[in-house]
Protein backbone atom coordinates (compact mmCIF):
# COMPACT_ATOMS: atom_id res chain seq x y z
CA UNK A 1 0.00 0.00 0.00
CA UNK A 2 1.41 3.48 -0.31
CA UNK A 3 1.16 4.93 2.69
CA UNK A 4 3.37 3.03 5.47
CA UNK A 5 1.03 0.78 7.74
CA UNK A 6 2.17 -1.22 10.51
CA UNK A 7 5.71 -1.37 9.27
CA UNK A 8 6.50 2.40 9.50
CA UNK A 9 5.77 2.73 12.81
CA UNK A 10 8.16 -0.27 13.85
CA UNK A 11 10.81 1.93 12.56
CA UNK A 12 11.69 2.84 16.21
CA UNK A 13 11.10 -0.83 17.58
CA UNK A 14 13.47 -2.88 15.16
CA UNK A 15 13.42 -6.71 14.89
CA UNK A 16 16.22 -8.64 14.63
CA UNK A 17 16.00 -11.93 13.32
CA UNK A 18 17.12 -15.59 14.24
CA UNK A 19 19.72 -15.00 11.44
CA UNK A 20 21.25 -11.37 12.48
CA UNK A 21 19.37 -9.73 9.79
CA UNK A 22 17.20 -6.93 10.22
CA UNK A 23 14.02 -7.62 8.29
CA UNK A 24 16.02 -7.02 5.06
CA UNK A 25 13.31 -7.44 2.46
CA UNK A 26 11.17 -4.33 4.20
CA UNK A 27 14.40 -2.52 5.41
CA UNK A 28 16.24 -2.86 1.49
CA UNK A 29 13.02 -1.42 0.05
CA UNK A 30 12.19 1.53 2.82
CA UNK A 31 15.53 1.88 4.85
CA UNK A 32 15.53 2.24 8.72
CA UNK A 33 18.38 3.36 10.97
CA UNK A 34 19.79 -0.04 12.30
CA UNK A 35 20.83 1.51 15.47
CA UNK A 36 17.69 2.00 17.77
CA UNK A 37 19.42 5.10 19.87
CA UNK A 38 19.38 7.16 15.99
CA UNK A 39 16.17 6.18 14.71
CA UNK A 40 13.79 9.12 14.34
CA UNK A 41 9.72 9.08 12.98
CA UNK A 42 9.16 9.22 9.24
CA UNK A 43 6.09 11.53 8.98
CA UNK A 44 7.73 14.80 8.09
CA UNK A 45 10.17 13.14 5.17
CA UNK A 46 7.38 13.34 2.48
CA UNK A 47 4.92 16.36 1.55
CA UNK A 48 1.41 15.96 -0.19
CA UNK A 49 -0.32 18.40 -2.11
CA UNK A 50 -3.28 18.21 0.09
CA UNK A 51 -1.76 17.53 3.52
CA UNK A 52 -3.51 16.39 6.63
CA UNK A 53 -3.15 18.18 9.97
CA UNK A 54 -0.82 14.87 11.25
CA UNK A 55 1.64 15.85 8.50
CA UNK A 56 0.72 13.51 5.84
CA UNK A 57 0.07 10.42 7.53
CA UNK A 58 -3.32 11.05 5.61
CA UNK A 59 -4.21 13.03 2.20
CA UNK A 60 -5.95 12.98 -0.82
CA UNK A 61 -5.89 13.49 -4.45
CA UNK A 62 -7.21 13.37 -7.58
CA UNK A 63 -7.32 11.87 -11.40
CA UNK A 64 -9.84 14.53 -13.01
CA UNK A 65 -13.04 13.51 -14.73
CA UNK A 66 -12.19 9.98 -13.21
CA UNK A 67 -11.87 9.62 -9.55
CA UNK A 68 -10.72 11.37 -5.94
CA UNK A 69 -8.10 8.88 -3.94
CA UNK A 70 -8.29 8.98 -0.26
CA UNK A 71 -5.41 7.60 2.18
CA UNK A 72 -5.92 7.27 5.53
CA UNK A 73 -3.92 5.85 8.12
CA UNK A 74 -5.34 2.65 10.25
CA UNK A 75 -2.44 3.37 12.82
CA UNK A 76 -2.09 6.57 14.24
CA UNK A 77 -0.71 6.87 17.74
CA UNK A 78 -2.79 7.26 20.59
CA UNK A 79 -5.83 7.36 18.43
CA UNK A 80 -9.04 6.16 19.48
CA UNK A 81 -10.83 6.70 15.89
CA UNK A 82 -13.34 8.61 17.29
CA UNK A 83 -15.39 11.07 15.29
CA UNK A 84 -13.54 13.88 17.55
CA UNK A 85 -10.05 12.92 16.17
CA UNK A 86 -8.06 14.93 13.37
CA UNK A 87 -8.01 12.51 10.97
CA UNK A 88 -11.85 11.59 11.13
CA UNK A 89 -12.47 15.68 10.92
CA UNK A 90 -9.92 15.96 8.04
CA UNK A 91 -11.92 13.17 6.00
CA UNK A 92 -15.47 14.50 6.96
CA UNK A 93 -14.18 17.69 5.13
CA UNK A 94 -12.71 16.11 1.67
CA UNK A 95 -15.83 14.59 1.87
CA UNK A 96 -18.11 17.24 1.78
CA UNK A 97 -16.16 18.62 -0.88
CA UNK A 98 -16.08 15.29 -2.99
CA UNK A 99 -18.21 16.42 -6.25
CA UNK A 100 -19.68 12.94 -7.65
CA UNK A 101 -20.27 14.65 -10.86
CA UNK A 102 -17.44 16.25 -11.93
CA UNK A 103 -15.38 12.86 -10.39
CA UNK A 104 -17.34 9.92 -10.71
CA UNK A 105 -15.20 7.23 -8.39
CA UNK A 106 -14.48 7.50 -4.80
CA UNK A 107 -12.17 5.29 -3.67
CA UNK A 108 -9.86 5.36 -0.16
CA UNK A 109 -6.82 3.27 0.68
CA UNK A 110 -5.38 2.60 4.25
CA UNK A 111 -3.17 -0.46 5.52
CA UNK A 112 -5.25 -2.60 7.55
CA UNK A 113 -8.26 -4.03 6.35
CA UNK A 114 -11.93 -3.47 7.63
CA UNK A 115 -12.77 -6.94 6.10
CA UNK A 116 -10.73 -10.04 6.02
CA UNK A 117 -11.13 -13.82 6.05
CA UNK A 118 -8.22 -14.37 7.56
CA UNK A 119 -7.77 -14.85 11.41
CA UNK A 120 -4.95 -12.54 12.45
CA UNK A 121 -6.41 -9.50 10.73
CA UNK A 122 -10.47 -10.67 11.19
CA UNK A 123 -11.53 -7.09 13.37
CA UNK A 124 -8.21 -5.76 13.91
CA UNK A 125 -9.22 -2.64 12.98
CA UNK A 126 -12.72 -2.53 14.28
CA UNK A 127 -12.36 0.28 16.16
CA UNK A 128 -11.79 2.29 12.80
CA UNK A 129 -14.77 0.53 11.08
CA UNK A 130 -17.27 1.50 13.70
CA UNK A 131 -16.05 5.24 13.40
CA UNK A 132 -14.96 5.53 9.55
CA UNK A 133 -17.39 2.75 7.77
CA UNK A 134 -20.59 5.08 7.98
CA UNK A 135 -19.27 8.19 6.84
CA UNK A 136 -17.34 6.07 3.80
CA UNK A 137 -20.84 4.51 3.20
CA UNK A 138 -22.73 8.23 3.89
CA UNK A 139 -20.94 9.45 0.68
CA UNK A 140 -20.83 6.48 -1.42
CA UNK A 141 -17.08 5.24 -1.83
CA UNK A 142 -17.34 2.45 -4.33
CA UNK A 143 -13.73 1.00 -3.37
CA UNK A 144 -11.64 0.31 -0.36
CA UNK A 145 -8.28 -0.73 -1.05
CA UNK A 146 -6.06 -2.43 1.72
CA UNK A 147 -2.46 -4.26 2.53
CA UNK A 148 -1.59 -5.43 5.40
CA UNK A 149 -2.90 -9.35 4.47
CA UNK A 150 -0.38 -11.56 2.59
CA UNK A 151 -3.34 -12.91 0.16
CA UNK A 152 -5.82 -11.75 -2.39
CA UNK A 153 -9.18 -10.92 -1.00
CA UNK A 154 -12.10 -9.47 -3.23
CA UNK A 155 -15.68 -8.80 -1.22
CA UNK A 156 -18.74 -8.03 -2.75
CA UNK A 157 -20.25 -4.53 -2.03
CA UNK A 158 -21.27 -4.46 1.65
CA UNK A 159 -21.80 -2.39 4.26
CA UNK A 160 -21.32 -3.95 8.26
CA UNK A 161 -20.14 -7.11 7.55
CA UNK A 162 -23.60 -7.20 5.42
CA UNK A 163 -23.93 -7.45 0.89
CA UNK A 164 -24.96 -4.12 0.25
CA UNK A 165 -25.39 -3.00 -3.18
CA UNK A 166 -24.50 0.34 -2.14
CA UNK A 167 -21.87 -0.50 -0.05
CA UNK A 168 -18.43 -0.34 -1.24
CA UNK A 169 -16.16 -3.21 -2.89
CA UNK A 170 -13.22 -4.44 -0.89
CA UNK A 171 -9.92 -5.45 -2.19
CA UNK A 172 -6.76 -6.72 -0.07
CA UNK A 173 -3.63 -6.22 -2.63
CA UNK A 174 -1.72 -9.13 -1.54
CA UNK A 175 1.30 -7.20 -1.21
CA UNK A 176 4.08 -9.46 0.20
CA UNK A 177 6.72 -8.57 2.79
CA UNK A 178 9.20 -11.89 2.85
CA UNK A 179 8.09 -14.83 4.71
CA UNK A 180 5.39 -13.87 6.59
CA UNK A 181 2.22 -15.85 6.36
CA UNK A 182 -1.38 -15.18 7.30
CA UNK A 183 -3.52 -18.33 8.38
CA UNK A 184 -7.14 -18.22 7.11
CA UNK A 185 -10.06 -18.11 8.97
Amino acid sequence: MPNGGSYALCALQIEFQPDGTVFAAYNTRYPVPQDKTKAKPFPNKFTKKNPSPDNNLYYSWDVPGTAHFIALTSYIPNDTFTVNTAQYKWLEADLKKFDRKATPWLIVYFHAPFVSSYEASFKQVECMRLTYEPLLYKYGTNLILNGHVHAYERFYNNYNYTLDRCGPVHITTRASAGGQQHRAA
